[in-house]
């Protein structure tokens, strides 16, 4: 018994990891080439982990205009409530590769991610569960859960690091 309360204790808790800013990968959106902001106001650059790349829940939401407001007291995001910040999208001329670089950040099994009412869970492309990540107060989610949730087409471009997004229904 104290070994599947070991496993199930394991399963829900967060842990720090390394991944990848990688600030190769550029996104377009309606053909237009877009670059991500926080809050803040500070760039922020697509996260690539465990062979999944992962973007910004509200800059990527408020590309879409999905209204995001965040539940501290239960640890979730609401997708569809609160207020859209369009300030976290941005179009752009040109896009210019960067060094990635190497960090640490929070594999967040604890948060709760909902949208239309209903609590979402996330498989990268083999099935495999995947969690939000945290980093500096940002929270990424796989661009395919994004793109399955809010009914969106991904394109990616190995030769250019290009994800290409395009609306397939109304979300």
């Amino acid at each position: 018994i104290s070994i599947s309360l070991s496993c199930y204790a394991a399963e829900f808790s967060n842990e720090n990891v390394k991944a990848i800013i990688n600030k190769e990968i550029s996104i377009v959106y309606n053909n237009e080439l877009k670059a991500f902001f926080d809050v803040n106001g500070n760039a922020v650059s697509p996260i690539s982990y465990n062979n999944t790349t992962y973007l910004p829940i509200r800059s990527i939401s408020a590309l879409f205009s999905i209204p995001v407001e965040w539940d501290g007291a239960n640890n979730k995001v609401l997708l569809g409530n609160g207020d859209i910040i369009e300030t976290t999208t941005q179009t752009i001329d040109s896009f210019t590769k960067n060094q990635n670089q190497e960090i640490e950040l929070l594999l967040n099994r604890n948060l709760k991610i909902e949208y239309k009412n209903e609590l979402q869970s996330f498989a990268d492309a083999n099935g495999v569960t995947v969690y939000p990540l945290s980093y500096n107060g940002t929270t990424y989610l796989p661009v395919r859960a994004i793109s399955n949730m809010y009914g969106v087409s991904v394109d990616w471009n190995e030769e250019n690091k290009r994800i290409t997004l395009s609306l397939k229904e109304r979300v």
